[in-house]
Protein backbone atom coordinates (compact mmCIF):
# COMPACT_ATOMS: atom_id res chain seq x y z
CA UNK A 1 0.00 0.00 0.00
CA UNK A 2 1.46 3.47 -0.74
CA UNK A 3 1.93 5.88 1.65
CA UNK A 4 0.12 8.76 -0.44
CA UNK A 5 -3.80 10.15 0.44
CA UNK A 6 -6.35 7.48 0.23
CA UNK A 7 -8.44 6.96 -2.96
CA UNK A 8 -11.68 8.27 -3.73
CA UNK A 9 -12.31 6.65 -7.38
CA UNK A 10 -15.35 7.67 -8.93
CA UNK A 11 -17.02 5.67 -12.27
CA UNK A 12 -19.47 7.85 -13.98
CA UNK A 13 -22.04 6.88 -16.86
CA UNK A 14 -25.25 6.54 -17.90
CA UNK A 15 -25.12 2.64 -16.50
CA UNK A 16 -27.66 2.15 -18.87
CA UNK A 17 -28.18 -0.68 -18.03
CA UNK A 18 -25.33 -1.49 -15.61
CA UNK A 19 -23.49 -4.81 -16.95
CA UNK A 20 -20.95 -7.47 -16.17
CA UNK A 21 -18.11 -5.09 -18.15
CA UNK A 22 -18.94 -2.35 -15.31
CA UNK A 23 -19.12 -5.00 -12.58
CA UNK A 24 -15.30 -5.93 -13.98
CA UNK A 25 -14.02 -2.51 -13.60
CA UNK A 26 -15.77 -1.83 -10.44
CA UNK A 27 -13.95 -5.08 -9.18
CA UNK A 28 -10.88 -4.37 -10.81
CA UNK A 29 -10.42 -0.61 -9.16
CA UNK A 30 -11.86 -2.13 -5.52
CA UNK A 31 -9.12 -4.71 -5.40
CA UNK A 32 -6.54 -2.01 -4.98
CA UNK A 33 -6.33 -1.68 -1.26
CA UNK A 34 -5.61 2.34 -1.67
CA UNK A 35 -9.05 2.77 -2.81
CA UNK A 36 -10.80 3.84 0.30
CA UNK A 37 -14.36 4.18 -2.00
CA UNK A 38 -15.43 3.51 -5.56
CA UNK A 39 -18.34 5.88 -6.07
CA UNK A 40 -20.89 5.19 -8.45
CA UNK A 41 -22.30 7.74 -10.21
CA UNK A 42 -24.90 7.78 -12.97
CA UNK A 43 -25.49 11.03 -15.60
CA UNK A 44 -28.79 12.46 -15.98
CA UNK A 45 -28.43 14.20 -19.39
CA UNK A 46 -25.14 13.57 -21.21
CA UNK A 47 -23.49 16.23 -22.49
CA UNK A 48 -22.09 14.72 -25.49
CA UNK A 49 -23.89 11.68 -26.40
CA UNK A 50 -27.53 10.38 -26.36
CA UNK A 51 -29.44 10.00 -23.43
CA UNK A 52 -30.58 7.15 -21.13
CA UNK A 53 -33.46 4.78 -22.14
CA UNK A 54 -34.19 4.27 -18.76
CA UNK A 55 -35.35 7.05 -16.07
CA UNK A 56 -32.90 8.34 -13.94
CA UNK A 57 -34.96 6.29 -11.10
CA UNK A 58 -34.34 2.88 -12.94
CA UNK A 59 -30.96 3.51 -13.17
CA UNK A 60 -30.08 4.66 -9.75
CA UNK A 61 -31.88 1.21 -8.61
CA UNK A 62 -30.42 -1.09 -10.77
CA UNK A 63 -26.86 0.34 -9.34
CA UNK A 64 -28.45 -0.02 -6.00
CA UNK A 65 -29.23 -3.38 -5.98
CA UNK A 66 -25.85 -4.19 -7.60
CA UNK A 67 -23.92 -2.87 -4.85
CA UNK A 68 -26.14 -4.37 -2.14
CA UNK A 69 -25.04 -7.78 -3.50
CA UNK A 70 -21.51 -6.44 -3.99
CA UNK A 71 -18.68 -8.52 -1.64
CA UNK A 72 -17.33 -4.87 -1.61
CA UNK A 73 -20.44 -3.20 -1.06
CA UNK A 74 -18.74 -1.57 2.10
CA UNK A 75 -16.64 0.37 -0.06
CA UNK A 76 -18.95 1.31 -3.07
CA UNK A 77 -21.29 4.48 -2.52
CA UNK A 78 -24.63 5.12 -5.53
CA UNK A 79 -24.00 9.10 -5.71
CA UNK A 80 -26.98 10.60 -7.60
CA UNK A 81 -26.31 14.41 -7.53
CA UNK A 82 -26.11 14.26 -10.80
CA UNK A 83 -29.37 13.23 -11.35
CA UNK A 84 -30.45 15.79 -8.55
CA UNK A 85 -29.14 18.89 -11.19
CA UNK A 86 -31.27 20.29 -14.25
CA UNK A 87 -29.66 20.39 -17.42
CA UNK A 88 -26.41 18.59 -18.64
CA UNK A 89 -24.34 16.46 -16.42
CA UNK A 90 -21.09 18.08 -16.35
CA UNK A 91 -18.12 15.93 -15.01
CA UNK A 92 -16.64 19.09 -13.61
CA UNK A 93 -18.85 20.15 -11.53
CA UNK A 94 -19.58 16.78 -9.92
CA UNK A 95 -15.86 16.84 -8.92
CA UNK A 96 -15.94 20.36 -7.37
CA UNK A 97 -18.55 18.62 -5.22
CA UNK A 98 -16.22 15.91 -4.55
CA UNK A 99 -13.02 18.12 -4.09
CA UNK A 100 -15.24 20.35 -1.31
CA UNK A 101 -16.28 17.13 0.14
CA UNK A 102 -13.33 14.56 0.43
CA UNK A 103 -10.58 17.51 0.65
CA UNK A 104 -8.12 14.20 2.13
CA UNK A 105 -8.37 11.97 -0.79
CA UNK A 106 -6.70 11.60 -4.38
CA UNK A 107 -9.56 11.79 -6.67
CA UNK A 108 -9.41 9.35 -9.09
CA UNK A 109 -11.89 9.10 -12.30
CA UNK A 110 -12.39 6.09 -14.01
CA UNK A 111 -13.41 5.39 -17.43
CA UNK A 112 -13.93 3.39 -20.33
CA UNK A 113 -11.89 4.71 -23.47
CA UNK A 114 -14.70 5.97 -25.61
CA UNK A 115 -15.33 8.21 -22.90
CA UNK A 116 -11.75 9.27 -22.79
CA UNK A 117 -11.09 9.30 -26.42
CA UNK A 118 -13.47 12.32 -26.09
CA UNK A 119 -12.04 13.85 -22.80
CA UNK A 120 -10.69 17.20 -24.41
CA UNK A 121 -14.14 17.79 -25.34
CA UNK A 122 -15.49 17.77 -21.97
CA UNK A 123 -16.46 21.19 -20.23
CA UNK A 124 -13.48 22.40 -18.46
CA UNK A 125 -11.15 19.67 -18.94
CA UNK A 126 -7.81 21.45 -18.43
CA UNK A 127 -8.88 22.59 -15.15
CA UNK A 128 -10.55 18.49 -14.08
CA UNK A 129 -6.74 17.69 -15.65
CA UNK A 130 -4.92 19.83 -13.07
CA UNK A 131 -6.97 18.46 -10.10
CA UNK A 132 -8.13 14.47 -10.84
CA UNK A 133 -6.15 11.68 -12.54
CA UNK A 134 -8.01 8.88 -14.73
CA UNK A 135 -7.97 5.38 -14.93
CA UNK A 136 -8.81 4.07 -18.29
CA UNK A 137 -10.03 0.68 -19.04
CA UNK A 138 -10.52 -0.46 -22.87
CA UNK A 139 -13.50 -1.12 -24.63
CA UNK A 140 -14.14 -3.72 -27.74
CA UNK A 141 -14.01 -1.38 -30.89
CA UNK A 142 -12.71 2.17 -28.59
CA UNK A 143 -9.00 1.90 -28.32
CA UNK A 144 -7.97 4.45 -26.14
CA UNK A 145 -5.54 7.22 -27.28
CA UNK A 146 -2.15 6.65 -25.59
CA UNK A 147 -1.82 10.10 -24.74
CA UNK A 148 -3.38 13.65 -23.79
CA UNK A 149 -1.79 16.67 -23.68
CA UNK A 150 -2.41 18.41 -20.48
CA UNK A 151 -1.74 14.56 -18.76
CA UNK A 152 1.09 12.53 -18.31
CA UNK A 153 1.25 8.95 -18.92
CA UNK A 154 2.26 6.10 -16.13
CA UNK A 155 3.88 3.26 -16.88
CA UNK A 156 2.57 0.87 -14.25
CA UNK A 157 0.11 0.76 -12.26
CA UNK A 158 1.50 1.42 -8.82
CA UNK A 159 3.09 4.56 -10.38
CA UNK A 160 -0.16 5.68 -11.22
CA UNK A 161 -1.56 5.11 -7.45
CA UNK A 162 1.39 7.05 -6.08
CA UNK A 163 1.51 10.06 -8.33
CA UNK A 164 -0.44 13.18 -7.95
CA UNK A 165 -3.38 14.65 -9.93
CA UNK A 166 -2.67 15.09 -13.19
CA UNK A 167 -1.81 11.72 -14.38
CA UNK A 168 -3.68 8.77 -16.66
CA UNK A 169 -3.11 5.31 -16.79
CA UNK A 170 -4.52 2.90 -19.84
CA UNK A 171 -5.66 -0.73 -17.51
CA UNK A 172 -5.15 -3.70 -20.23
CA UNK A 173 -6.38 -5.61 -17.20
CA UNK A 174 -10.34 -5.52 -18.10
CA UNK A 175 -12.01 -5.97 -21.38
CA UNK A 176 -14.95 -4.53 -21.59
CA UNK A 177 -17.06 -6.57 -24.49
CA UNK A 178 -19.68 -4.23 -25.08
CA UNK A 179 -21.49 -0.72 -24.75
CA UNK A 180 -24.85 -0.43 -22.88
CA UNK A 181 -25.61 0.87 -26.46
CA UNK A 182 -24.91 -2.68 -28.29
CA UNK A 183 -26.39 -4.25 -25.07
CA UNK A 184 -29.97 -2.61 -25.82
CA UNK A 185 -30.01 -3.63 -29.58
CA UNK A 186 -30.34 -7.27 -28.85
CA UNK A 187 -33.41 -9.07 -28.17
CA UNK A 188 -32.09 -11.77 -25.99
CA UNK A 189 -32.86 -10.37 -22.79
CA UNK A 190 -32.65 -13.52 -20.93
CA UNK A 191 -29.05 -13.92 -21.04
CA UNK A 192 -28.17 -9.64 -21.56
CA UNK A 193 -24.82 -10.01 -19.63
CA UNK A 194 -25.77 -8.20 -16.80
CA UNK A 195 -25.57 -9.32 -12.89
CA UNK A 196 -28.46 -11.26 -11.95
CA UNK A 197 -30.41 -8.81 -9.77
CA UNK A 198 -30.29 -6.53 -13.06
CA UNK A 199 -31.72 -8.59 -14.87
CA UNK A 200 -34.35 -9.58 -12.45
CA UNK A 201 -34.85 -5.94 -12.12
CA UNK A 202 -35.09 -5.22 -15.94
CA UNK A 203 -37.72 -7.94 -16.21
CA UNK A 204 -39.62 -7.09 -13.17
CA UNK A 205 -40.11 -3.37 -14.98
CA UNK A 206 -40.33 -4.66 -18.33
CA UNK A 207 -37.38 -2.18 -19.55
CA UNK A 208 -35.81 -1.96 -22.55
CA UNK A 209 -37.80 -3.40 -24.83
CA UNK A 210 -38.56 -1.09 -27.38
CA UNK A 211 -34.92 -0.16 -27.91
CA UNK A 212 -34.62 -3.51 -29.03
CA UNK A 213 -37.36 -3.26 -31.42
CA UNK A 214 -40.02 -5.27 -29.22
CA UNK A 215 -42.86 -4.04 -26.88
CA UNK A 216 -42.78 -0.17 -28.57
CA UNK A 217 -45.00 0.66 -26.12
CA UNK A 218 -43.29 -0.71 -23.10
CA UNK A 219 -40.34 2.44 -23.60
CA UNK A 220 -39.28 4.00 -20.15
CA UNK A 221 -38.40 7.52 -21.20
CA UNK A 222 -35.98 9.47 -19.18
CA UNK A 223 -37.08 12.70 -17.46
Amino acid sequence: MSLNRPILAVYGGTFDPFHLGHAAVCNRVLAEPDVAQLRLIPCSVPALKDGATANSEHRLRMLELWQQTSPNRDRIQVDGQELQRLGPSYTADTIASLIAQWPAHKIVFVLGSDAWNSLPLWRQFEQLASEISFWVFSRSGATPIDYHQALTACSTQQDFLNAQAGHFWIDQGVQIPLSSSELRQTDDFENWPVPLVVQNYITEHNLYRKSAGLDKSERINDR
